[in-house]
């Protein structure tokens, strides 16, 4: 009888955090079969005199992991996964099967909003909301499903990388480069 209600206790709690709607690629990506981004729904399209820059890359610079952004013309965003140090190899970001997928929208006054999916605790679709300035993006507040707008003010400074190449990413096909 105790392992009858231990059992009804744990089964809704893994069923909720094990989602599998989702499919593992062999680079180390999880990318979502059936994806809900909310803004994906619009078409976008980045404006010829656009602040973003979609021939760079945007980088954190937190103490302990170090990661970045990349964005396309036509509104889809990479973001890398956290390492302690970059490589300096050219293919490393050139990768995107390894990181999180996602949309962005450029509002006026240069306000940005990201979306991005992240495969933790029942596939998360997070909104990071800032505003580029120059050759930065200053992420004022990211609103999250457990807790809503969280404050996590970070920085993103745009750096050139040599090498980087210019593909439109895929996103009809789940196994299509970019993967998403």
């Amino acid at each position: 009888m105790k392992r009858f209600f231990l059992l009804l206790i744990v089964l809704p709690f893994i069923s909720c955090i094990l989602r599998l709607d989702g499919k593992w690629l062999a680079e180390g990506g999880y990318r979502p079969i059936k994806p809900k981004f909310r803004l994906s729904k619009e078409k976008f399209t980045l404006p010829y005199n656009s602040v973003l820059d979609t021939d760079a890359l945007y980088f954190t610079r937190g103490d302990k992991y170090k990661a970045f952004y990349r964005f396309w013309k036509n509104g889809r965003v990479y973001h890398s996964p956290g390492h302690t140090s970059l490589p300096e190899d050219y293919r490393y970001y050139n990768e995107t099967r390894k990181g999180f997928i996602g949309y962005y929208k450029i509002e006026e006054n240069n306000e940005i909003t990201i979306e991005l999916f992240y495969p933790v605790m029942g596939n998360a679709y997070l909104q990071n909301y800032g505003t580029v300035f120059g050759d930065s993006i200053i992420i004022d507040r990211v609103e999250d499903h457990l807790i809503p707008f969280k404050t996590r003010k970070r920085k993103l400074k745009k750096q050139y990388v040599n090498r980087l190449y210019k593909f439109k990413p895929a996103w009809l096909f789940l196994y299509s480069q970019p993967y998403w």
